[in-house]
Formats: C-alpha cells, sequence, structure tokens
C-alpha cells in the first residue's frame, strides 16, 4: 500500500534502519536512533533460484558500524577489490590472485577500474591510481577533501567528487588536475556521496541539496542543472535531502531517489521529469522487466511503473532488515541486508524465490556484467551468479 509523503517522512525521522552518520561544518557524528527489530525471515518452501559464489577473497579489514561501501570492480577477467584498513587486490574469475598491495591511509572511496588504472582513495583527501596489471602506484594527488564514492574513469581523466562538492578531474597520466567544479553542500547530510556517472561527454553528479548537474567531460563547464527532489520538512533533520547513492539509467530515462524525498523519472533528452513518486530511500534503484525497483529506509522492497510511476507491488516481508540497492542479474531482482542474506524476489509479484548467507553485513550490490558484487563489513568480498 502506497503511503503519503509526510508518513513516509515520519517513519524514518523514528526507525531509520540504520546508524546515520551525518556530516556538518566539516565534522561528523553519529546520530543513534531507535530502530525496530528486523522483521523475521520467513521459510522459502520451494526455492526456485540459486544464488551462487564464484570468487571469493578476503582483502583485509573494514569497519563495521560506518554505512560507507567498497564496492569491486570487474574488467574482463579480472576483479579488483579493496578494504578500509588499505589493502587492494585483484583476482581472476577463477580465484588466483594476481596481485594485492597496501595502499596508503584508509581507503573510503572505490573501486574503480579500467584496461590500465584502477583507482581508490582515502580518508587524507588522496587519490591514488595502480596500475591495473602489478598494482604498483603510477601516481597519488590530493583534493581538499575526502572522496567517498568511486571514481569515474575516461580514456584520459580519473573524475572524483569529494565531500566538500569539489568536482576534480584528474590526469589519468600523471593526477595534475585539469579542471573543477564547485556544487553546493548543506550544513547537515547524510554521510556517503553518490558516484559520478558518465553519460556518453557528460558527466552528470548529484547534491545533497536534491540537484543533478550536467558537466562537460573535457571542460567541466555546466551543460544543465535541474531539481530533482525537495523536502518540506519544518526541523533541519526533517529538512534533511540527499540523494546519497548513484541514479540508474534505463534508455534515455534517469532515475534518482532521494533520502525523504521522491524517486524520479527525468527524461535526459527532454532534461524534464515525466513523474515522480513520493518514497525515501538511501540506495539506487534498479530497473527491469518494465519497473523501477526501490529499497525504501524502513526496509519495503517496491516496484513502480517504468512509464507512469505508478505502484505496481510492495515486499513487507524484509522490513527493519537493512536493505542494500537492489540490482537485476539474470532476469533475477537480488537484494541484501544487514544480516548478512541475500534474497532473490520475482520481478512480477515481489515474492522471495531465493536466499542465501554471506559474512558481514551487505551495503552494497554492484552489477558486474551477468554477475553481481559485493564487500561485507567483515571485508569479505564476493561475485555471485543467479540460476534457475
Amino acid at each position: 500500500m502506497s503511503r503519503t509523503l509526510p508518513a513516509i517522512r515520519n517513519a524514518c525521522l523514528i526507525s531509520l534502519l540504520s546508524m546515520l552518520v551525518l556530516t556538518g561544518c566539516n565534522r561528523t557524528k553519529a546520530i543513534k536512533v531507535d530502530r525496530p527489530k528486523p522483521t523475521p525471515l520467513v521459510n522459502l518452501a520451494s526455492a526456485s533460484v540459486n544464488l551462487a559464489p564464484v570468487l571469493r577473497f578476503r582483502a583485509g579489514g573494514t569497519v563495521k558500524n560506518d554505512p560507507l561501501s567498497l564496492q569491486p570492480a570487474r574488467v574482463g577477467q579480472l576483479v579488483y577489490g579493496a578494504s578500509r584498513d588499505g589493502q587492494v587486490a585483484a583476482y581472476t574469475l577463477q580465484g588466483q590472485r594476481r596481485w594485492q598491495v597496501r595502499a596508503a591511509g584508509e581507503i573510503m572511496g572505490g573501486v574503480a577500474a579500467s584496461e590500465q588504472l584502477v583507482v581508490v582513495s582515502n580518508g587524507n583527501g588522496e587519490v591514488l591510481a595502480l596500475d591495473a596489471a602489478t598494482g604498483r602506484q603510477r601516481w597519488k594527488a590530493s583534493v581538499n577533501a575526502s572522496v567517498l564514492s568511486s571514481a569515474v574513469i575516461t580514456p584520459d581523466q580519473v573524475i572524483v567528487q569529494a565531500s566538500d562538492g569539489v568536482i576534480t578531474a584528474l590526469n589519468a597520466a600523471d593526477g595534475k588536475p585539469r579542471w573543477t567544479y564547485d556544487t553546493p553542500v548543506t550544513p547537515l547530510s547524510i554521510r556517503g556521496m553518490a558516484a559520478p556517472l558518465l553519460i556518453n561527454n557528460l558527466l552528470v553528479v548529484t547534491s545533497p541539496t536534491g540537484r543533478l548537474y550536467a558537466l562537460d567531460t573535457a571542460t567541466g563547464l555546466l551543460a544543465w542543472e535541474r531539481r530533482v527532489a525537495v523536502s518540506e520538512g519544518r526541523t533541519e533533520a526533517a529538512r534533511l535531502l540527499d540523494i546519497d547513492q548513484q541514479p540508474v539509467l534505463s534508455g534515455q530515462t534517469l532515475y534518482p531517489v532521494s533520502y525523504q524525498g521522491q524517486l524520479v523519472a527525468f527524461d535526459l533528452g527532454q532534461q524534464q521529469l515525466r513523474w515522480d513518486a513520493p518514497v525515501s530511500s538511501l540506495r539506487s534503484a534498479a530497473v527491469g522487466t518494465g519497473n523501477v525497483y526501490v529499497a525504501t529506509t524502513t526496509g519495503e522492497v517496491r516496484a513502480y511503473d517504468e512509464q507512469t510511476g505508478k505502484l505496481v507491488w510492495t515486499q513487507e516481508l524484509l522490513r527493519y532488515r537493512d536493505l542494500s540497492n537492489p540490482v537485476v542479474i539474470n532476469n533475477r531482482l537480488v537484494i541484501g541486508d544487514g544480516q548478512g542474506y541475500l534474497h532473490v524476489i520475482n520481478q512480477l509479484d515481489g515474492k522471495l524465490i531465493g536466499r542465501a548467507r554471506v559474512e558481514g553485513a551487505i551495503r552494497r550490490l554492484e552489477p558486474l556484467g551477468n554477475l553481481f558484487g559485493l564487500t561485507t563489513t567483515d571485508g569479505h568480498t564476493s561475485l555471485w551468479q543467479v540460476s534457475p
């Protein structure tokens, strides 16, 4: 059943699933909220879909209570993973380790990879580029603030968005700055930053003000700017609005979703909103079989019609389980939770049809071709396949 926007806001403020780490005035503080107990899992009498790990490895330690995630990256037959204590590793899909190195500092953002580079960033505001074949450091560049998401790698640039709202393009060969662009920040925001999204020659970035910015990747000049989320709360916390994860692209439509805001269908060609639906989420959406899927901050999984924005179904059996973002792999909808379970959901009706267990809480799933990857709060990185 669909809820009104005020009801969603109240539920999010009272019973947010996990510890929110809020950032303001160059400081961070953890705000603990009362959390309802996770909904117990129902028995799956006849799971019709299997989840199977293709590759598992542990690069190193992590920080269990931090909402940041370090997703793995895949280029061809190699998978790159990192851990918060500075370990970066490369593995083949057959499980053979090609290299493992310790990067400088505590890794906060990553992993991004290309045929030539593997890029991570640390808490000191340093962007580190490693040789994809050997792990040897190619260069290190400093930006003004920590980078909490993965970079975008183009043939000649590495582009990052720092926590102070500044987007910086670095030369891919030596790390020297090429251009910067400032986006506004707010006095209070959720710890984290959506990774920039490369669409042809445009870089699309989000801000905690609920806006999208499209920049020319060659020059850093603004191509267009649009507001895609609004909040009407009376207090600072109630007005907290953030697009904390990368929007998903389907065809020419972009689907950003915000905390205490909306899921929006944004037409890139017309540069205008097609529809919006009131929903609060800290995770990226997913698209498949004509639906857009969202995990709400209270743990519901919802499907909205991709063309109209109408609510198609709601799955409530995973409430308060601190859900990850959903992904669609091999026509199956998969989502993780904070108790270390992966769930497969039927895209047509929202029913649970498969389950698997991993070690540690799951913050984010990363689609990697016909597989998906994840890194848990216990520092375990793994790749999975979905099959009937």
